[in-house]
């Protein structure tokens, strides 16, 4: 069974873990709020914001599951902000994705797939936008989501099934493996 770590289990990250559970994945979800993750999910309470040491002690009882003695296989960071504006993307996306990211290397954790759910703001086409689309951020809070997926790629380079631009149709497919993007 493949293990998969959710940070975020709002609606669109608690989707996706229903895709992965769907698919056989043994899916743990990091919320604020543990009791709002449904089943099959379990759910973690967890502030992002208390810091590295705080989700690493959240993450840590995860080994002594069945399947996850050398952390997930998969991870997802799937948040959402408090607010439509740049200080609160800053602290979800940047500082949030930030501390999650540093929790995972702090526990020696080396997840084969990782995707970080973005927004195609960050891409500013106007048209159709693939995982070949360039960054363009044109808004403010589209620059502070350009900047956590770079934050992102330094932790998890591009690669095959990891794309920034990301759209909630693709997330599932990407997560799993089944995207070719």
């Amino acid at each position: 069974m493949a293990t998969s770590l959710l940070f975020g289990a709002g609606d669109l990250g608690t989707q996706i873990g229903f895709d992965l559970a769907r698919a056989g994945d043994d899916v743990v979800a990091l919320r604020r709020h543990a009791d709002r993750v449904s089943e099959p999910l379990t759910g973690v309470s967890c502030d992002l914001g208390a810091g590295v040491d705080a989700v690493r002690a959240a993450l840590e009882p995860l080994t002594k599951r069945g399947g996850w003695a050398r952390g997930p296989q998969r991870v997802v960071v799937c948040l959402t902000p408090d607010a439509r504006d740049e200080v609160a993307y800053r602290a979800t996306f940047v500082e949030a994705t930030g501390t999650a990211l540093a929790a995972i290397a702090a526990l020696g954790w080396a997840p084969e797939r990782a995707l970080f759910v973005s927004s195609t703001a960050v891409c500013a086409s106007g048209g159709l936008v693939d995982e070949n689309t360039p960054p363009a951020p044109q808004t403010p809070t589209a620059r502070v989501l350009a900047e956590a997926e770079q934050l992102f790629s330094q932790r998890f380079p591009r690669r095959r099934g990891a794309s920034s631009c990301a759209r909630a149709a693709s997330t599932g497919r990407v997560a799993n493996g089944s995207s070719t993007g």
